[in-house]
């Protein structure tokens, strides 16, 4: 399966909205743009947060809007602004994800929703290494901070004001395991809307 096949997986909350639905789409961490210009899709308006420079320049080429900041201080983003606040293999990454989390629901407008994706480390794969006394190949990425598993997330999730509503795995194409097993897989998707109290 090629990346772009599970980029365009990973797009599904996303992109099965219909063409003209403008939403306003926010991507934190959002690196060259890569994904985010999926998310474009015709009337769809894309900003992106990233702290690489260079990152930030191509990205700016490929969607609407680029901030180019560190994402873990308080986002240049004005409160429920989007529709949609994607975070693409990107929560590992930062020290602090109960305030990524909160920033996200600031930046929301009402009815909004998240989608996550981030590695497994509760994948089979990963199990399998484990068992066999190797090591899972979810801590050989020396820039993941921290690792995440399904329960864990939805747990993060839920004690910062959301309620996952659709999980699905992803990168394997075995079609129907990815919806029925999506703990076993390497990597998760997960969206999450707010909780209204």
């Amino acid at each position: 399966m090629t990346q772009h096949a599970d980029m365009q997986r990973f797009c599904g909350p996303v992109t099965d909205y219909p063409l003209n639905s403008c939403l306003r789409i926010l991507d934190v961490g959002c690196g060259a743009g890569g994904f985010s210009c999926l998310a474009k899709k015709n009337t769809n308006y894309v900003c992106g947060l990233e702290i690489s420079k260079n990152n930030s320049d191509i990205a700016s080429q490929r969607i609407d809007q680029v901030i180019t900041q560190d994402t873990e201080s308080t986002w240049m983003v004005e409160e429920h602004t989007f529709d949609v606040v994607i975070m693409n293999a990107y929560l590992e990454h930062v020290f602090d994800y109960n305030f990524q989390i909160n920033e996200v629901r600031r930046v929301l407008k009402h009815r909004g929703y998240l989608i996550i994706m981030s590695p497994n480390s509760g994948s089979y794969i990963d199990r399998l290494n484990l068992f066999a006394g190797r090591t899972p190949r979810c801590y050989l990425n020396y820039e993941h901070i921290r690792q995440f598993t399904i329960p864990m997330m939805r747990n993060i999730l839920n004690n910062n004001g959301f309620l996952s509503t659709w999980v699905s795995g992803t990168i394997n194409n075995i079609g129907f395991f990815n919806k029925v097993f999506p703990a076993a897989e390497y990597c998760f998707v997960i969206k999450a809307v707010p909780i209204i109290s």
